[in-house]
């Protein structure tokens, strides 16, 4: 059975020039309007003896392809698949996303590894960034960083209907807080590329919170909405994953999470009521840390990884059954609150 067998030669030893070749069969646009992550290659990863390919005519003579799951999988394949050829589950939406019942399509037994942002169940662990320590705080005068809150919140959100119910949760939030919504939810806003966090997001330090919330309660997911806008000198109100797991993520005392209050009219009520030495002292903390260029180095990990598995394959030869089965075993979703 071609769509299962899994055999390559193993290397025991660091070697280098492109023996592997591992191609993204369709890019992700999330990843297609981040072309600075695909610069950096293998050359710092312990195995670099992997070449990327981003041109899917090129599938058929590939050691490994990363299909993205849902309905980006293609209903049918232009390329015969290679004895022993690699297969790469690659998502980075939650896993409402690409049930089964929507895309029954994507073939049983077809795939050996994984790569998403749940660390978890996933071979590959590839999140939407990291937190590391700066090197030098950023000074901005209290009173001058006081002075640029000119409003109170934003969420900048395009999807309105979603399995977390946030606009629910905002509309409840507004009735104690001012809260913008720019996008499609909200106010309309063409400023920049959709998808992409560029410098139309420095409005985020016009407001004292920045809201992510995300669209979905599912284990480990926490989008672009956390890194991409962590650097700004705003308090961000975090909502999304299991409970309290947000503070594996985000360093303690950088930030504000719906997890801490009972619903949104308390807190509401906290971000009213928020003194200024207090707000100040979150900022503080949070200009100890950075997300920039993070997904960059998340990125490259997660390559470094999978040219360390083609090159010890047989230490990690495996076949994923059932994709459906994999992702929503461990019941990685949670039912929405805080509404009341």
């Amino acid at each position: 059975d071609t769509l299962s067998s899994f055999y390559l030669k193993e290397s025991s030893t660091i070697r280098k020039g492109p023996d592997f070749k591992i191609t993204w069969y369709s890019l992700p646009i999330f990843l297609n309007l981040r072309h600075e992550v695909f610069n950096s290659g293998f050359e710092g990863c312990k195995y670099n003896n992997c070449k990327l390919s981003f041109n899917a005519s090129e599938a058929g003579h590939s050691d490994a392809i990363i299909f993205q799951g849902g309905y980006h999988f293609p209903r049918r394949l232009k390329f015969k698949r290679r004895n022993g050829q690699v297969w790469i589950f690659y998502e980075h939406e939650p896993p409402y996303r690409y049930r089964k019942q929507h895309y029954s399509w994507i073939p049983k037994n077809a795939f050996n590894w994984t790569m998403t942002y749940d660390r978890s169940i996933s071979d590959i662990h590839l999140p939407y960034g990291e937190i590391t320590n700066k090197s030098r705080e950023a000074y901005i005068s209290e009173d001058e960083l006081i002075r640029s809150k000119k409003r109170t919140a934003l969420m900048i959100m395009s999807h309105c209907n979603t399995p977390a119910n946030r606009l629910k949760y905002v509309t409840k939030l507004r009735k104690f807080i001012d809260v913008d919504i720019l996008g499609a939810c909200g106010t309309k806003w063409t400023c920049g590329i959709r998808f992409k966090h560029d410098d139309c997001f420095k409005i985020i330090n016009q407001y004292k919170f920045f809201l992510a919330f995300e669209n979905s309660f599912c284990n480990n997911y926490f989008s672009e909405k956390v890194f991409d806008n962590f650097d700004y000198d705003t308090v961000m109100v975090t909502r999304g994953g299991k409970k309290g797991q947000i503070n594996q993520i985000l360093p303690v005392g950088t930030f504000l999470s719906t997890d801490d209050f009972k619903n949104a009219k308390e807190l509401g009520l906290y971000l009213k009521s928020i003194k200024n030495e207090t707000y100040l002292n979150i900022i503080r903390r949070k200009q100890q840390f950075t997300s920039f260029r993070s997904y960059e180095s998340v990125f490259q990990k997660a390559m470094c990884e999978i040219c360390e598995r083609m090159n010890n394959a047989d230490m990690y030869k495996k076949t994923i059954e059932d994709i459906d089965k994999w992702a929503f075993s461990s019941s990685p979703c949670r039912t929405p609150d805080g509404f009341e």
